[in-house]
């Protein structure tokens, strides 16, 4: 599928938001943690790649919250690397 890469352009970042927030919400109605832990995975790159602080900092805290849920060593693994993301976006 080559959605995902045309998606992956510049100008699509308002797109990807609204299909991410999508399946967050999904995730949050069906009380699926595994999707909303996926959906937060890719909101992380969202925020990250626009800069957005405050929403990246919300994301990474409800991710943490989830991998304590859900122990997945990949989702752990992913949530150390956003993390070393945004510890770049601070300067540390």
């Amino acid at each position: 599928n080559h959605r995902q890469y045309i998606l992956a352009a510049p100008e699509y970042l308002g797109q990807r938001l609204r299909d991410v927030q999508e399946m967050h919400d999904l995730a949050i109605a069906r009380g699926d943690r595994l999707l909303e832990m996926t959906a937060c995975q890719v909101m992380t790159a969202f925020f990250t790649e626009s800069v957005n602080i405050e929403r990246l900092d919300a994301t990474l805290l409800r991710l943490e919250q989830l991998n304590q849920e859900v122990d997945l060593p990949a989702a752990k693994w992913q949530l150390a690397s956003s993390r070393a993301s945004r510890a770049l976006l601070a300067g540390d």
